[in-house]
Order: C-alpha cells, then structure tokens, then sequence
C-alpha cells in the first residue's frame, strides 16, 4: 500500500511543510525551524585538491567506488546512465562503445561530486526530519512502480535487478539523487541569467517549433474497381473481361457521382454515391497537412491548390476512380513571441542550470578522497559491454 504522506515534489517543499507541521497531526511541529540543507554563507565552489587514491594492497571489490565514507557502485551509475546509453545505442550502434566509455568518464566525477554534496546536505537534517524523508522516498517509489510497472513491486524489482540494483539500493539512490538536486538547484538557478536578446535567437532559432502548418480537410468520393464485380469474385483472380467490364461500370459510377456535385452539396453525393471507407462520414477524411501515400498522393496533392468547397474531375487511380475535394481550411499560425517567452524563458533556464550543475559536481570531485577509481571505471565498462551486447535480450528501459 503506498504511504500516506503530503503530495509534495521538491525536498525544498517537503521541508518547508515539516516546518508548517504538515506530516504530523499535532502543532507542536510548527515550532521547529526549518533547517538549511547546507550553509547558505559558503561559496559553491569548494577548496579542490588533487584526488587522493588510496589502496591497501588487498583484494578490492572494484564493482564498489568508496568516496570518503559512501559508496558508489557500477550498478548505481549505468542505471543513472541507462536512457542516454540507450539513445546512442539506438543512434551509433556502430561505435556505440566508444561513445558510451565517453558518458562513463564524465558520469563518475559528478557521482563522486555528489556524494560529497549529500553529505553536507544530511548533515543538516535532524534525525526526525530523516525519518520523514525517508517515508516521503517511499511515496516517490510508490508512485513510480504504480506508473511504470502497472502497481507490481516484483515488476519493479526485477527490472532493478537487471541492472544488479536492489530494491533498498534504488531508495538510496532516490534520496540521494533528491537532496543533491535540491541542493544545487536553490543555488546555481540564481546564477543564471538568460538576456532577452538571448531568449529572441533562440525563438527564432526553433521558430519551425512554435508554428502550425496549414491543414486541410480532405474530401473524396471512391468508385473502387473491385466494388464494381461480381458477388463473391476478388480482383486477383478475375479474369481481364470481367475487370474491364468492372471498370467501364466505376467510370460509369464516378461520372454521375461528377455530374450530381453541380446540384447537389459534396456530403450528400458522398453519402449516396461512395464505395470507399469515408462514406458514412460523407466522404471526409478529416484535416490533412501533406498528401496521402500512394495511390492517392497525385490526387490529394490538388487540394493543396483548391480554394475551400472546391472538387476535381474525376481521377483515375490503380484501384479505381475517385473525385477529390478541399473542405474546410485552417490557416498556419506562429505563436507570438510574448507567448512562448516564459516558457522558453524556463526552457533555457533549466538547460543551463544542468550544464552548470553537472561542471560543479565534478570540480567538486577533485576534493574527495577515492578509492581504486580506475579498476571501477574498468569494472563499469565490462558490465556495460555485457548489457549492451546485441548477443543479450534487449533490454526493457524506462
């Protein structure tokens, strides 16, 4: 059963409503001050000396990275990996390991980088407040397995399990991942700044994103040949006297349907007179912003030219005949710049907070103390070969 907490989606908001006393019944909550996730005096950057390798000299799991007193694992960093190594599997297959060696040497440092923020971030969590993030990771998880693996937990634990994650491994990640994200974003987003003249370049840099092209509706009246033969007899297997007699009587049929359109209104001829699929619909086949594939791009192509009510001869296909026509028209329309601004605005925003977030977690991992960092890259590099390679099932990424 998933956990009855606050529907709340930051760490910022979750703390911010443990301050109001929102996870508890009782006011006594409303007392205690929020607490800092850090010290909102220090510099972001941090003093970076070089990266210290230790090794004793005995076996060493190099599946398992310790940075300081956390660890890191392979499996930890191919699942944060797994959406961008499946988009260049599927873009570069071809040099697919190359590629993905390149995400894992700029994957590390930030993981290193933030291990060092989630400590400083816990830190200055009180035990209580722990307890109730915690619970509110919990609810996050819930909410996933019941989205994306249809509310099954053993879905989930084994789509975990194919990357070597536990259940209880993956919640240390979602709280991890969850204060550091926090935690950077309330201090790196002041230091973006997107100038207006940027935000105009970039309008019109995906202009062809904000526009919508001019549509059509298009209309049709169908005399396919094979309406046209005997009871139960199929075009494939009739012989050349019977189809040429099918088809005298679908030219036969389109040209009333042709000469009925001077009197009466397109819909109604459709409706009495079409052999196709669109016939109940009085020959519409709804709003259109290209031709259709053949055999009928020719003709479709025409309504392109037609002003609205418009219709053609009637046109000979590899099927049948037909008689299209322009039905109602909507014009393209760009939206405004001052419409898409504030959400271009956030747009660029965000994209230039991750940039900035991800350079800050690695300068940062020059500061920690690691161990064996090689030998894991090593260890990450063989366990990704072995799940990417086209010899394996494929794999099932969410």
């Amino acid at each position: 059963m998933p956990r009855t907490l606050p529907a709340i989606v930051t760490v910022s908001a979750f703390l911010a409503c443990l301050a109001g006393g929102c996870a508890r019944n009782d006011r006594s909550a409303n007392t205690a001050p929020r607490p800092a996730l850090a010290n909102d005096d220090a510099p972001v950057t941090e003093p970076r000396p070089p990266i210290e390798y230790t090794n004793t000299g005995n076996a060493i799991d190099t599946t398992i990275l310790l940075v300081n007193r956390h660890e890191l694992t392979v499996a930890e960093v191919l699942y944060g990996l797994r959406k961008q190594l499946d988009a260049l599997r599927e873009s570069n297959r071809n040099d697919f390991l190359r590629g993905a060696a390149e995400l894992l040497r700029a994957r590390v440092p930030q993981e290193i980088g933030s291990i060092l923020v989630y400590e400083k971030a816990l830190a200055q969590l009180t035990e209580q407040q722990q307890t109730l993030l915690d619970a509110f990771v919990d609810k996050q998880i819930d909410k996933e397995i019941a989205m994306a693996f249809d509310d099954v937990p053993a879905k989930f634990e084994q789509h975990l399990e194919t990357y070597g994650l536990s259940p209880s491994q993956y919640k240390a990640v979602v709280r991890r991942r969850m204060l550091v994200s926090d935690f950077t974003r309330e201090r790196l987003i002041p230091k973006v700044d997107v100038t207006r003249q940027e935000l105009l370049a970039a309008y019109r840099a995906r202009s062809a994103d904000y526009s919508t092209p001019e549509t059509r509706e298009l209309l049709m009246i169908e005399a396919p040949f094979e309406a046209f033969l005997p009871r139960r007899r199929r075009w494939q297997s009739s012989s050349d006297a019977v189809r040429d007699k099918a088809r005298s009587a679908a030219r036969a049929h389109i040209d009333e349907a042709h000469a009925a359109l001077r009197s009466q209104p397109f819909a109604d001829v459709a409706r009495e007179r079409c052999r196709g699929v669109q016939q109940t619909n009085g020959g519409s086949w709804g709003m259109i912003g290209r031709p259709l594939q053949p055999p009928y791009e020719r003709a479709t192509r025409q309504i392109f030219t037609f002003r609205d009510g418009q219709y053609s001869a009637p046109i000979e296909t590899s099927q049948g005949w037909i008689i299209v026509a322009c039905g109602e028209i909507q014009a393209a329309e760009q939206e405004s710049f001052a419409t898409v601004q504030a959400g271009l605005r956030e747009s660029l925003v965000e994209q230039r907070y991750n940039q900035l977030a991800s350079e800050y977690l690695s300068r940062l991992s020059e500061s920690a103390t690691v161990s064996a960092v090689e030998p894991f890259m090593q260890s990450a590099y063989r366990r990704l070969s072995a799940l990417y390679d086209d010899s394996s099932p494929r794999l099932g990424l969410r």
